[in-house]
């Protein structure tokens, strides 16, 4: 039997059903099949919403859940072929038959958000059991919402650009931390996403895609720990969870993985000189090079990190910054109610397992590894995610500028002195200047039309030293002179 779409419109500049037809016991019949199309991008040979990549992501995610669902349509067709080619009792009915069989696919539409998300949680083969979790935290969020708000989502058609906002506007005034905020409704959008694919939603047409993340302005609250902060919490004398808990901080701290990657160092490859892992949140492959404090730890616990869970961490070093005198007083921002204000808080209470990550891209930028290198390390895809977890402050960043300023100093110092003392014995061969200004210049690769000043301030660096050197002979005889 044939079987083809329709649009109830070809010359509409918006929106139009699309209708399966087909013809039934000598009789045309025009079904619904509750999906819409954009005539100008309705391939009418194919069948088909055009996907290009031409279009905008919106567009192209709209039209490839059409297709999904018209194939959906078309598979429910078959199966109303099948029942009637079993039941030809049925024949007179059967136009009312599929109109059945494509209400029942229809209805798969109208399921609970709520129940659809637990599912698809749940039969993700894909996501670790510790993110399925987080999945499941922030969809239990979502539903406390909904309980004590009323707010209707019995199908995905409540699912809009308003209940969006009401959401994000119930977490800011039950006065949830501003990070906590926009990692639910990152939880949310990524669970809408699927249901995009799927042809449940349209974020266009429901307004979603206008929504815009709320600004993180708790970077203050985001820390990472120095060289000798990370040296006195080595030093600890520690017993039991809390001594574990710090080595695995350190260990992160060098390694600058995620706290579940540490966790899951069994399942990597240790050599004596790196690490190769692929990381659980995004599975990506890397490798991370060994320093020796790195090996020390893989070597205590004989390449078996103990397996403590990230809350309990979480707890412990806290309590660990505490006892290592971790105290510099932090101004962080406070939201409560929709409204910014700030506190002073100890430094070690804003510690937390995801610090040592932070610490080891800070740590890293300040000895002046590059971003790119870095990036290989920690798994970072963009440079603005990496960003994020540079916390150099203008006093770090003026510091490191003033080491590179005074290192450059130090080695044009000893250029020169180098190239003084080549000055000093051509000169003892008596070369003509001419030939030892080009000498000099060409042996210190000294830029063109420089070579003069450049044999000038190495006489003078020379002398100079000279001096210094003569100042210190002078010295240490009168020094000796006064104890004879």
């Amino acid at each position: 039997m044939k079987v083809s779409f329709n649009l109830r419109q070809y010359k509409e500049d918006k929106d139009t059903p699309i209708y399966l037809v087909c013809t039934i016991n000598g009789k045309q019949e025009k079904l619904s099949t509750g999906l819409k199309v954009r005539p100008t991008l309705w391939d009418k040979n194919k069948q088909v919403a055009i996907v290009s990549n031409t279009q905008s992501k919106a567009i192209r995610l709209q039209n490839e859940g059409t297709n999904k669902s018209l194939e959906s349509a078309l598979a429910r067709f078959e199966d109303w072929q099948d029942y009637m080619t079993e039941h030809p009792e049925m024949q007179d009915v059967a136009a009312d038959k599929l109109k059945m069989f494509l209400q029942d696919e229809r209805d798969r539409l109208n399921i609970s958000p709520l129940e659809w998300f637990e599912t698809t949680i749940r039969e993700d083969y894909n996501t670790s059991a510790g993110t399925k979790r987080k999945y499941m935290d922030d969809l239990n969020a979502l539903k406390l919402f909904v309980e004590e708000t009323h707010i209707r989502l019995n199908t995905f058609s409540n699912l809009n650009y308003t209940f969006i906002k009401k959401y994000e506007e119930y977490l800011m005034n039950k006065g949830r931390a501003i990070t906590t905020i926009i990692n639910r409704m990152r939880a949310l959008f990524s669970l809408i996403s699927n249901a995009e694919r799927q042809g449940l939603i349209n974020p266009v047409e429901t307004g979603i895609s206008r929504y815009k993340m709320p600004r993180n302005k708790e970077e203050g609250s985001q820390i990472y720990l120095t060289d000798d902060e990370l040296e006195r919490m080595r030093r600890l004398t520690l017993e039991g969870n809390e001594e574990k808990v710090r080595d695995i901080f350190i260990l992160q701290c060098q390694l600058g993985q995620r706290y579940s990657d540490i966790m899951n160092l069994e399942n990597a490859i240790v050599t004596h000189k790196d690490i190769q892992l692929i990381q659980e949140k995004t599975g990506k492959k890397v490798t991370i090079p060994l320093n020796q404090v790195a090996k020390q730890i893989l070597s205590k616990y004989g390449g078996i990190i103990p397996s403590i869970s990230i809350e309990y961490a979480n707890a412990l070093i806290k309590k660990i910054g505490e006892k290592a005198d971790i105290n510099e007083d932090i101004i962080v921002p406070v939201r409560t109610g929709g409204k910014v204000s700030s506190k002073k808080v100890d430094k070690y209470s804003l510690i937390s397992t995801h610090t040592a990550r932070r610490t080891f891209v800070t740590s890293s930028l300040k000895k002046g590894l590059s971003p790119s290198i870095i990036m290989k390390i920690t798994g970072h895809t963009s440079m603005k995610t990496m960003e994020g977890y540079n916390k150099m402050t203008p006093d770090d960043v003026a510091n490191a500028m003033l080491e590179t300023i005074d290192k450059d100093e130090v080695k044009n110092r000893q250029k020169k002195l180098m190239a003084g003392n080549v000055v000093t014995a051509l000169m003892l061969k008596k070369m003509p200047a001419k030939e030892i200004t080009k000498t000099i210049g060409m042996a210190f690769n000294v830029p063109e039309g420089m070579e003069s000043e450049f044999v000038r301030d190495s006489i003078e660096e020379k002398l100079e030293e000279s001096i210094e050197i003569k100042k210190r002979v002078l010295k240490r005889c009168r020094n000796e002179k006064k104890k004879d």
